[in-house]
């Protein structure tokens, strides 16, 4: 009788179990990888936005295990990091910045990837369209339409020559120059494109085209974010506009942006994220800009280089940077 009461409760026991870990009471924490490229305020920002969605989706702290590496704006460091992120098989990844998206993407190919601050996903090669990645990729982009900016540009000064700051080989940076040139004829401008290779360059060569350009757009390389200061000491001495479509270029000196909010952006992967969770495919998730952006202007450097800003272009600034 005692023999048969044991084994009841026994069995008993291991039922509960069965049952408390089939109902997903218990199971196995998930674990998520994060590459994030530099400690640029954006990439932070988006970082920060992307944790506050994944906890308001029901993916805190408490449920999912965060591993955050830093790739120092270090290509090779990226790749490093994207090779043992490989090797862990987490359940998913995400990547903050173009670098950083290329190098996982390069890696794995089989796990999920949310990507978020990647300013043409396609162009980078991460993707192979907006509405279906083709592969195991998803994420939110920094895109501004170079058209909007141009339209915003217009309306503080008539510019016939505009010098684009860009780093060959920085796919973000190219692709901020193609766009650009796309829009020669219908804005009736040209584009001067103006190659930064090293920091040394800088003086150098803006100088040298300082009587050639009107305004300079700032694109986003690790170069640039660098030497701004330098950029806006030089432009604003011969009262040149610059313009970028990154906020923290603004906040470092450049003079206006038409930007998109990277906490937004992190928010808006947060969201593909548990999507992903929660069954979808990442192929199945379109890859999304925002569709609301901030005009800010650096009113430091409206008073260093003395610029006029008409009213109306006042009317349209969101935020400024004191």
């Amino acid at each position: 009788m005692n023999k048969i009461i044991s084994k009841i409760i026994l069995l008993s026991i291991v039922f509960i179990i069965i049952l408390f870990f089939s109902n997903g009471t218990i199971a196995e924490k998930k674990r998520i990888g994060i590459l994030q490229w530099s400690n640029e305020s954006r990439y932070s920002d988006s970082k920060e936005g992307f944790l506050e969605q994944m906890k308001k989706e029901g993916f805190s702290e408490n449920e999912v295990e965060f591993i955050t590496e830093l790739a120092d704006a270090n290509k090779v460091k990226a790749m490093k990091i994207a090779q043992k992120f490989a090797a862990d098989r987490l359940t998913m990844y995400y990547t903050i910045g173009t670098s950083a998206a290329v190098a996982l993407s390069n890696e794995i190919k089989d796990l999920p990837i949310i990507f978020s601050t990647v300013y043409d996903p396609v162009e980078s090669k991460i993707a192979l369209g907006l509405q279906s990645s083709g592969n195991n990729n998803t994420g939110s982009s920094s895109y501004v339409p170079m058209s909007q900016i141009l339209e915003t540009l217009k309306k503080l000064k008539t510019i016939k020559n505009i010098g684009i700051l860009y780093t060959p080989g920085q796919s973000n940076s190219e692709a901020q120059l193609k766009n650009l040139q796309k829009l020669e004829q219908e804005f009736k401008v040209k584009v001067i494109p103006i190659p930064i290779k090293t920091k040394g360059e800088v003086s150098n060569v803006l100088t040298f085209a300082a009587g050639k350009v009107d305004a300079v757009y700032v694109s986003g390389s690790g170069i640039m974010d660098e030497t701004i200061p330098e950029i806006v000491e030089i432009t604003s001495k011969y009262k040149i506009i610059t313009f970028t479509h990154l906020e923290d270029s603004v906040t470092k000196g450049v003079l206006f942006g038409l930007s998109a909010d990277p906490r937004e952006m992190g928010r808006l992967a947060g969201k593909k994220a548990a999507l992903v969770l929660r069954g979808a495919k990442p192929s199945n998730i379109p890859i999304e800009p925002l569709k609301n952006f901030n005009v800010v202007l650096n009113m430091k450097t409206v008073r260093a280089g003395q610029f006029n800003i008409p009213p109306d272009f006042m009317k349209l600034v969101t935020k400024k940077i004191e």
